[in-house]
């Protein structure tokens, strides 16, 4: 947390290293490019640790609501903060962020009266909540529905959207 990513710049230095799937081949790939040194290793090895601790922190424990809200806010916090000064977000997403910690923080309180959770109901309940705010108007300026979405192909199946940028065609990836 704490500074903007240069994502193009990751991208172009994943797929220099022949990055395409899972944690392990992006530490292993990202590890030996960076070992080889050059112009690009210190940007490389700061991939890598990124990558490295994103795929840690991102993977889900185990456990209670309250477990996995602690989690999501942790995941949102770190990663997706607003920022302050010229990286200040809009007024109405900081709101809407606001909006998603509240509806996170009240999942968390579902322990009351229930006596577990795992992930697939936590994140069915996350939906469900999110998806209800968006179809109230709970969200100013758009909401989950309206923005990118980033998932493989099966996840997309069925769902309409008005602009579709295939990622990979260029690398023979499809």
């Amino acid at each position: 947390g704490g500074r903007p990513v240069p994502a193009s710049r990751w991208d172009l230095i994943s797929a220099d290293a022949g990055v395409v799937r899972g944690p392990e081949q992006w530490h292993e790939r990202l590890g030996r490019a960076a070992g080889r040194g050059g112009p690009e290793a210190e940007e490389t090895a700061a991939l890598a640790a990124f990558a490295d601790e994103l795929f840690v922190r991102a993977t889900p424990p185990r456990g209670s609501w309250q477990v996995f809200g602690t989690w999501a806010l942790d995941l949102l916090d770190h990663y997706l903060l607003p920022g302050t000064g010229p990286d200040r977000w809009p007024d109405h997403e900081e709101a809407n962020a606001r909006h998603i910690r509240a509806v996170i923080s009240a999942l968390s309180e579902l322990d009351r009266v229930s006596g577990g959770a795992d992930l697939s109901s936590f994140r069915h309940a996350l939906r469900t909540e999110l998806g209800r705010a968006a179809d109230t108007g709970d969200f100013d300026g758009g909401g989950v529905g309206d923005g990118v979405l980033v998932a493989p192909y099966a996840a997309a199946r069925g769902l309409q959207f008005h602009t579709v940028v295939v990622i990979g065609l260029a690398d023979a990836l499809v």
